[in-house]
């Protein structure tokens, strides 16, 4: 149920941000040009370190095992989160799961969010 949250989130924070990702045979790219797997997003006034302890805190508060997802881990540079969501959707008897990692970089005020190795079984 977390990581369910943790994706609507991440979904929800893209939409509001009107950057959002489509699904393609290739992988999730962005909606306003598919040459691109990634979305920047930009908070005014926020250091990089800053942006990177308050991700850093959302994976400590919403994984059970944070060290355990980290994939790789940068200090006020970069953070990868590798993230599996058992039964993400239901057909009948036959259900979805799906797994993905999130890169993070971050820079003076701006986050970039890319989503690689997205699968589903």
């Amino acid at each position: 149920m977390k990581k369910m949250l943790l994706l609507s989130l991440f979904v929800g924070t893209l939409s509001c941000f009107s950057q959002t990702f489509i699904a393609t045979p290739e992988g999730l790219v962005s909606s306003t040009d598919i040459t691109k797997n990634y979305v920047v997003i930009t908070f005014e006034g926020m250091s990089a370190e800053k942006l990177y302890t308050l991700t850093q805190n959302f994976r400590e508060k919403n994984y059970a095992n944070p060290d355990h997802v980290t994939r790789a881990d940068i200090l006020n540079e970069y953070l990868s989160i590798n993230t599996f969501v058992s039964n993400f959707m239901h057909f009948g008897m036959w259900h979805i799961d799906i797994r993905f990692t999130t890169e993070f970089s971050f820079k003076y005020e701006k986050v970039k969010i890319q989503f690689i190795n997205c699968s589903m079984t």
